[in-house]
């Protein structure tokens, strides 16, 4: 499962959404995961799976996050972290910093190379080492769009 929170305003949700559905069409993984956007946290029955925050208006209303979900937002999404944190799930920020657990080395026409830089851990608990791969196909879209889409794809073991 993977919940997408945001207001509906900005343009990553969206990018999101529609980069996460085209990987699982063109490589029939349909039932591999969910996609679920919302403005608040809904009800969910999963134990495992991925909260995506795309702007900083989310609150939860004195709800938590489940454990074993995997939590991804920008580095500079304060609001984010601390929802994280507070949920006690593991974060993954994604930016153009030295300090993101993921960031984007080179954005061209070509695509945009990214890079994990340290560890982190798959939805089975396996760790998935620091490396770079190369995502295409995504021109158009924030960078920040583009480094979620990849966690997601590499929690699930899609890369």
């Amino acid at each position: 499962m993977v919940l997408l929170l945001g207001n509906g305003e900005g343009r990553e949700s969206t990018e999101i959404y529609g980069i996460l559905e085209l990987k699982k069409k063109k490589h029939n993984t349909g039932d591999l995961f969910t996609v679920i956007a919302s403005c608040e946290l809904p009800k969910v029955d999963k134990r495992r799976g991925v909260v995506i925050i795309t702007d900083n208006s989310i609150s939860l209303k004195n709800r938590m996050i489940p454990s074993g979900f995997i939590g991804i937002c920008e580095d500079t999404n304060e609001k984010a972290i601390k929802i994280f944190e507070s949920s006690k799930i593991p974060v993954i920020t994604c930016g153009m910093g030295n300090k993101n657990t993921v960031t984007a080395t080179s954005i061209s026409n070509g695509g945009m190379l990214v890079a994990t830089q340290r560890a982190f851990s798959d939805i089975k608990g396996r760790i998935i080492e620091p490396f770079e791969y190369k995502m295409t196909g995504y021109e158009g879209c924030s960078p920040f769009s583009v480094m979620a889409a990849f966690c997601v794809f590499k929690i699930y073991g899609m890369i």
